[in-house]
């Protein structure tokens, strides 16, 4: 995941790989460096959901916060509750994946999984979701 790092090679017993690079970083932009894109969020959303019965792992250049915030986002999703290890995850990445999640339940009307994620953070307001869905379904 980290801008200089090599794409990863597929290994025997690999079911599927999802590469992004983005910085570590708590916001969008700041200075040179690009922290997790909606889309990157929308991402690793349509990852996970494609391989919901598999074992995923996530990494990063130094496995602390953006991992962290992918692997609670993952355990969240499946009712899995990790350690406290976890607490250094980066929020900008975890506030993504939450919007990303909400977004795509929305659209597929899985209603009960987009109130328990508007529970699970304090994020934009529905106004502003309505908002995201409508953009995120434009070309």
């Amino acid at each position: 995941m980290d801008v200089g790092s090599p794409n990863l090679v597929f290994q025997e017993g690999w079911a599927d790989i999802l590469h992004l690079r983005f910085d570590d970083i708590d916001e969008s932009i700041y200075g040179r460096f690009v922290g997790i894109t909606n889309e990157q969020a929308r991402s690793i959303v349509s990852f996970l959901d494609r391989n919901e019965d598999c074992s995923v792992v996530a990494h990063c250049y130094y496995g602390q916060s953006r991992s962290a915030a992918i692997a609670l986002y993952a355990g969240w999703r499946n009712g899995v509750v990790l350690s406290s290890k976890t607490g250094d995850y980066n929020k900008f990445v975890w506030k993504q994946l939450m919007r990303a999640h909400l977004v795509a339940r929305l659209k597929r009307f899985d209603l009960m999984s987009a109130i328990a994620c508007i529970q699970s953070f304090s994020g934009p307001k529905i106004s502003t979701v309505r908002e995201m869905a409508n953009n995120d379904s434009k070309p």
